[in-house]
């Protein structure tokens, strides 16, 4: 999860590492407002996809996942909470945070969403050797 933020965020760094290759591929990368924005939404997407992979150490993250109404309630608040946070004039001034475009969430949750390709992949493993 770390890893991931930390390339997100210099991915969208003025002047990060990324940056010193090529062109930054991302427009805002001037804006360190937009970067910090940027890391948080990405760290509340790995935590996301988190909660479903600790449901179990063996199954799949797949397996029932809507089956629990509380935890897809939950999950739903937290994705509606942190569009308010990114969205929403005065909680922007109280987080320090400002406007995503569609494709920067996109970015989010597919870098989130790597830690759930690798869990899967950990419990598939798991599974096979029959521990």
């Amino acid at each position: 999860m770390m890893l991931g933020t930390m390339a997100v965020l210099d991915a969208y760094y003025p002047g990060g590492l990324f940056t010193v290759f090529s062109t930054s591929p991302f427009p805002n990368s001037t804006d360190e407002t937009y970067a910090r924005t940027m890391a948080f939404t990405t760290l509340m997407m790995f935590q996301i996809f988190n909660v479903y992979n600790c449901r179990s150490s063996l199954q799949s993250a797949f397996r029932g996942m809507f089956d629990n109404s509380w935890l897809t309630g939950a999950v739903l608040l937290s994705l509606f909470m942190q569009v308010l946070v990114v969205h929403v004039p005065f909680l922007q001034s109280a987080f320090h945070t400002t406007d995503l475009r569609l494709i920067d969430w996109g970015v989010a949750t597919a870098v989130g969403a790597v830690l759930l390709v690798v869990m899967e992949l950990v419990k598939a493993a798991i599974r096979s050797r029959g521990d």
